[in-house]
This record gives C-alpha cells, sequence and structure tokens, in this order.
C-alpha cells in the first residue's frame, strides 16, 4: 500500500487547525507599520475570551510590570506590538497544543509545556544573543513542533516503525521520520505556519529547527529556536518519546557568538526561568 505524500496530507487534512480568525487579523495588523494602537485594540476587543486572557498574561509575573494593566489599549502601549503579537500567538496556539500525543508519547499538556518552554527559552537566550525581536523567537520557539499535532493525529500508526528505528539505529527522530514518512514535523510545520500566512523567517526557523546550518533567509532567529529547542529537551520539560533520539552538540551555540561557558550558565538559568515563568502559560482555557 503507497504511503501517504506529505502534500496529500495538508490537502487532506481539512481540518488542520486554523488560527482563530482575532489572531490571524491581529497578527496581520502587526505587522503593518501604519497600524495603531486603537486599531489593534478594537481587533482584540472583538474576542472577550481573547482579551480576558492578554490581560492576565500581561499582569503575570513574566512581564513583571510594576503596575496593573487594566485595558488592552494600556497593554498595547506598555508592552508593545511585538510582545502583543506573541500573547495573541500563545493564545492561539494553545489549543492546537493542548491535547494528548500518543504518537509521541506525550500525555495531555506536556506538548504544550514543551511548546511554551522553547518559547521562555528561545526569548531569553535571544535577549542573551542581543537578537533584535525577542518576541519574534518567543513565537518561533512556541511553534517549532506545531508539525507533531498533525503527524500524531493523522499518522499515529506509522510511529510505532518510527520509534523502533530511531531506537535501534541510534538515528534522530526527524531522520527516522523522513525515512519512514517520506517527510517530517519540521516541514509539516512549516506548512502550517504559510497556510495561516505567517512571516518568512518564521517559516524557516520551523522547518530547519533541527538543522539550522540550512537557514539562509534568518540563520540568527533559526540558531535561537534550535538551541532553545535543544536545551529545553536537555532539561526534560515536554520531551516525549522522541525527545530521547536527539543528540545535543551544544558546541554548536558558536553560531550565536556563545562560548560552552556561556551555554552552561544559560541551562543553569533557564531551569530557574521555566519553572518560574511556564505556569503563567499552562492554563489558557
Amino acid at each position: 500500500m503507497p504511503r501517504i505524500t506529505e502534500e496529500e496530507l495538508i490537502k487532506s487534512v481539512r481540518e488542520i487547525p486554523p488560527l482563530p480568525q482575532v489572531v490571524v487579523k491581529s497578527v496581520k495588523l502587526i505587522n503593518d507599520e501604519k497600524s495603531t494602537v486603537n486599531s489593534l485594540a478594537d481587533i482584540l476587543k472583538q474576542d472577550q475570551g481573547l482579551t480576558t486572557k492578554v490581560l492576565r498574561l500581561a499582569n503575570s509575573a513574566f512581564y513583571g510590570f510594576p503596575r496593573k494593566v487594566n485595558t488592552v489599549n494600556e497593554a498595547i502601549v506598555l508592552m508593545g506590538f511585538n510582545t502583543i503579537k506573541g500573547l495573541v500567538m500563545a493564545v492561539g496556539a494553545f489549543g492546537h497544543f493542548n491535547r494528548k500525543s500518543d504518537g509521541y508519547k506525550m500525555e495531555k499538556g506536556e506538548l504544550w509545556k514543551h511548546a511554551i518552554s522553547t518559547a521562555i527559552a528561545a526569548r531569553h537566550i535571544a535577549a542573551k544573543v542581543r537578537y533584535p525581536d525577542i518576541e519574534q523567537a518567543f513565537v518561533g520557539g512556541l511553534l517549532c513542533d506545531i508539525g507533531k499535532v498533525i503527524i500524531d493525529r493523522y499518522l499515529k500508526a506509522e510511529f510505532e516503525r518510527v520509534l523502533v528505528l530511531a531506537e535501534t539505529q541510534e538515528r534522530s527522530f526527524v531522520d527516522a521520520e523522513q525515512e519512514l514518512l517520506g517527510f517530517d514535523h519540521t516541514s509539516v510545520g512549516e506548512k502550517i505556519l504559510e497556510k495561516w500566512k505567517l512571516p518568512e523567517d518564521l517559516r524557516e526557523a520551523v522547518a530547519c529547527h533541527h538543522k539550522p546550518e540550512l537557514a539562509k533567509i534568518n540563520p540568527q532567529l533559526t540558531w535561537v529556536v534550535h538551541v532553545a529547542d535543544s536545551l529545553t529537551m536537555m532539561l526534560g520539560f515536554g520531551i516525549g518519546g522522541d525527545g530521547l533520539f536527539y543528540k545535543i552538540d551544544t558546541s554548536k551555540a558558536e553560531a550565536l557568538g556563545l562560548t560552552e561557558q556561556d551555554i552552561e550558565k544559560i541551562i543553569d538559568e533557564l531551569y530557574e526561568v521555566i519553572e518560574a515563568d511556564s505556569d503563567n502559560f499552562m492554563n489558557l482555557n
């Protein structure tokens, strides 16, 4: 029986999870230099649930504002458009990640735990290397494994074979996916972000986060996401069954100007940072 191709998977999956329209409109507006605080606030206010969650996160310890943020307009002014984009994307992505993943051997909440931990780690690392848009790094880390949601939902039957191949031949999970499926979660994730009309450099970061040396559009963003994902797995935040099959080479962080001593320090910081901050994002129902 011929295996399904990646293109057939994307075309046949009518239920590829869409981002809520308010999220799509908000991100489009944020990316428009002519947008105003009021125009963005008007979009966000169309969804009371989204507004409530954005304000809850804005008032969390993660952002640490000294006074309470009471309105969406105030949140946009204090936090800036890019930070609001990260919040909106986190709220929009929650429903897609917060589910049980049988194929990747993750209980409900574990895939989201890894996603938000990687986002927090990417934001932290981006600040360390002076990447100019730490909130973009947050979104890249958040979405880097979105392809797992689709593959797990529609190709569960293949996963025992993928796991066995990775384990018996000591192969990375991405390589095992490629051999048995003909594609992997990174390429599927890239196509989902393309369907969602997200920027090209974010799509590249998702597509190349296990092979960052292939990035051409925005290599620094891809390297930040790669290191964040690697360190998050190393620290054990929602790694699932596939987390055991990635060879983590922290020396690759040299591409970001980080020494091994820098990485050791970041590892020490990250565990505390993720433990402290991820709880703010864990329940966005």
